[in-house]
């Protein structure tokens, strides 16, 4: 009877740090600025094709919402996942992505620089 009560033990322990594991990357997910880091990649290197799918589809695992019992923040997170992979995984979409992603920097760089500067004048 013990052997099948530490299975039982070892399983709901399983079960527990999956579940954990899941909630984790769903938060990590829904926090995500932007696709790479959805994915979990840097944005400034290389990407293979091939090592995206893998990352997409087992991202996509942990948070499948059939896996999690349909909680809408796994719904929300693996529709982010999904929208991510589209893009990156589409040359045309992600260079139009980068572009996109690279105004918004200069933008927030300007303003920062302006900020800046009429900080100093104002001193």
């Amino acid at each position: 009877a013990s052997v099948v009560d530490k299975q039982k033990e070892l399983l709901v322990n399983k079960v527990v740090r999956e579940q954990t594991n899941s909630i984790d990357e769903m938060r990590r997910i829904l926090k995500s600025l932007n696709h790479y880091e959805a994915l979990g990649f840097n944005r400034h290197k290389k990407i293979d094709a091939a090592v995206l799918k893998k990352e997409y589809r087992k991202k996509a695992m942990l948070v499948h919402p059939d896996k999690n019992m349909g909680s809408s923040m796994s719904s929300e997170s693996f529709k982010k996942l999904q929208c991510a992979y589209k893009v990156l995984a589409d040359s045309v979409k992600k260079r139009d992505y980068d572009e996109q992603l690279r105004k918004e920097e200069s933008m927030a760089k300007s303003v920062c620089q302006k900020s800046h500067s009429s900080s100093h004048q104002d001193n």
